[in-house]
C-alpha cells in the first residue's frame, strides 16, 4: 500500500458511499485507477467490508462477556451469530461486543441470546447514554 491507498481508505472511512469519481477527484487519479485500487484493497483483505452507519437514534451498547477457557474459539463462533463486532480482551472479561438496535428491548433480546450460548459464564451490558463529541470552535 502506498500513500494514495491510505488516502482512499481515509476517504472511504469518512464516506463509504463515495463514488469512484469523487475519490478520484480527491486523490488526483482517474475513476478507473481508483476502481482498480479499491478492487485490489478488497482482494488483499485490507478492506474487509463496506458498512452502513445508522442514524443517531439507534440504541448502542457494549457487552462484556466472560467465557469458559476450554473451547473458547467455538464459543466465539457461536456468539458471532448474534453480534458481528467481537473483540477478544484481556482482564476480567474475555470478549467485548458492540451492539446496535432500534430499542433497548432489542438489545436485551440479543444479550439474552448471547447468555444462552454454552460456555458463556456472565455478561455486563453498558448502554450508551450520550456521545462525548468534541465541540467545534
Amino acid at each position: 500500500m502506498d500513500h494514495i491507498d491510505h488516502e482512499i481508505l481515509e476517504f472511504l472511512r469518512e464516506n463509504a458511499r463515495a463514488s469512484n469519481n469523487e475519490i478520484a477527484a480527491k486523490v488526483n487519479l482517474t475513476e478507473g485507477a481508483v476502481r482498480n485500487r479499491v478492487k485490489n484493497l478488497v482482494a488483499s483483505g485490507v478492506i474487509k467490508k463496506f458498512t452502513v452507519d445508522t442514524a443517531a437514534d439507534q440504541i448502542e451498547a457494549i457487552v462484556l462477556i466472560k467465557t469458559q477457557t476450554k473451547g473458547s474459539k467455538e464459543i466465539l463462533k457461536r456468539i458471532r451469530k448474534f453480534a458481528s463486532r467481537l473483540f477478544e480482551t484481556a482482564g476480567e472479561y474475555d470478549v467485548a461486543t458492540y451492539l446496535g438496535a432500534e430499542s433497548v428491548e432489542n438489545i436485551n433480546e440479543t444479550v439474552d441470546k448471547i447468555r444462552s450460548v454454552t460456555g458463556v459464564i456472565s455478561t455486563l451490558t453498558l448502554l450508551k447514554i450520550a456521545d462525548d463529541k468534541p465541540t467545534e470552535l
